[in-house]
């Protein structure tokens, strides 16, 4: 497989099922969910939509498809967001008629959210509620392609739906009320309450062969795997080299109609990063290219030290028929200044690996432990309890056996504790 180069391929994002730049970027404007001040692209520090997949990627007519969305929103921690969906039939001819897709629709989240409109009231023709939150699914009409005649080419060309995922920086119930929730949309009206649309299109066709997700084979740091769990460590002054490897099949074959006819093409597949702080060498990179993902964390004259330095790498990858996978990790600016932990016990030092059984670590300057590793894996919803002075976390599944404990340091350096977990 070729490519012209890596940052053009990077580029097409025109071919890419989700709009990000594009509709969401318009439309973040509109509806006032963009930050003041300007940031790279990459940098996520209010309500974004990342990421929206359909599982499976494309569908046949009268097939169902799983949704989902990566929302986050760093500027309200440890409060939830809502997400409403919104669904609009395919258009067999695919010419763009779809109310998913209308400006004057997608100008007021408001309106399409209002208890009567998700009621089916006052929704567009074509529009349909389809989900809130994680329950969220959308069904391709079984007669998509009824007014094309059999054989038709356009059957097997395919054509789009289009849902809207109506993200709304503020957490509803699903059990509340009618009145609650036009409480909210008329704050989010009044843009008291951060909102913004994001658009996604599954592919409907007749082809045997459907798209699939891409999958991710974990994260590499300077060609190291990230142990599993475990916090993405970087260090002021030093840029991380970062990789998300990818198996050969993510690369799938395909067939496309153009103009001159049947095409065989073998699908791109682009990563994007994000995080809470730093700069990317690249907002978009064509994997399996020469060029490398290079990430600069803050501490230079271009970007000051931020004052948590605790937060979250996002990697999305984007295949060009619309398939989507992502990861979240942890991550953390590591400090050289702060004093090197030591772990003296474990409490128990034996026990189940099952994902569920508890671990605490004992030993001296335990606030400046950042990673736990047992057996290569991080303990679980880990940290430093000053009250019991213990580091707790829950021991990751692992066969029986004995497994060495390492600490990952928030002063940039892992320490040797010569402790073993036995696993039974």
């Amino acid at each position: 497989m070729r490519f012209r180069s890596a940052r053009a391929e990077s580029r097409a994002a025109p071919r890419l099922r989700f709009t990000t730049l594009g509709a969401t970027g318009l439309l973040c404007v509109l509806l006032a969910g963009c930050g003041e001040a300007w940031n790279p692209e990459t940098v996520v520090n209010g309500l974004r939509v990342l990421g929206m997949r359909a599982t499976p990627a494309e569908l046949h007519p009268g097939g169902f498809a799983r949704l989902e969305a990566l929302v986050v929103d760093p500027s309200r921690p440890g409060l939830g967001t809502t997400v409403l969906w919104l669904g609009c039939d395919p258009d067999p001819f695919d010419l763009g008629r779809s109310a998913c897709s209308d400006p004057a629709v997608l100008g007021d989240p408001a309106a399409l959210a209002s208890p009567d409109a998700v009621a089916q009231a006052q929704l567009p023709p074509g529009m349909h509620a389809i989900g809130f939150n994680a329950a969220a699914a959308y069904a391709a009409p079984a007669n998509a392609f009824a007014q094309l005649p059999p054989g038709d080419e356009r059957r097997l060309k395919g054509t789009v739906a289009q849902v809207l995922a109506v993200a709304v920086a503020e957490e509803v119930s699903p059990s509340a009320t009618p009145g609650e929730i036009s409480a909210l949309l008329e704050r989010v009206k009044a843009k008291e309450v951060k909102s913004l649309i994001a658009l996604f299109r599954i592919r409907v066709t007749e082809q045997e062969t459907l798209n699939a997700n891409p999958t991710l084979g974990g994260l590499r740091v300077h060609g190291m795997p990230l142990p599993e769990g475990a916090t993405l460590r970087v260090q002021p002054g030093v840029d991380a080299v970062l990789d998300t490897p990818v198996a050969d099949a993510n690369f799938e074959e395909y067939d496309e109609l153009q103009p001159e006819g049947w095409v065989h093409k073998t699908e791109r597949v682009v990563a994007a990063w994000y995080s809470s702080w730093g700069r990317f060498s690249e907002a978009r990179l064509a994997l399996h290219s020469d060029l490398t993902e290079r990430f600069t964390p803050p501490g230079n004259a271009d970007e000051a030290l931020p004052d948590d330095r605790a937060g979250t790498f996002y990697a999305v990858l984007r295949d060009t028929r619309g398939g989507q996978a992502w990861t979240a990790v942890p991550g953390f600016l590591c400090d050289p200044a702060l004093p090197a932990p030591s772990a003296t016990a474990l409490e128990p030092s034996s026990g189940p690996a099952d994902g569920i059984a508890p671990l605490a670590v004992a030993g001296t300057e335990l606030d400046s432990m950042l990673d736990v590793l047992v057996g290569g894996k991080a303990l679980l919803r880990a940290g430093y309890s000053a009250e019991r002075d213990r580091f707790e976390g829950v021991v990751p599944k692992l066969p029986a056996g004995d497994y060495p404990v390492l600490i990952r340091g928030k002063h940039c350096a892992d320490v040797e504790t010569g402790l073993t977990y036995r696993a039974n």
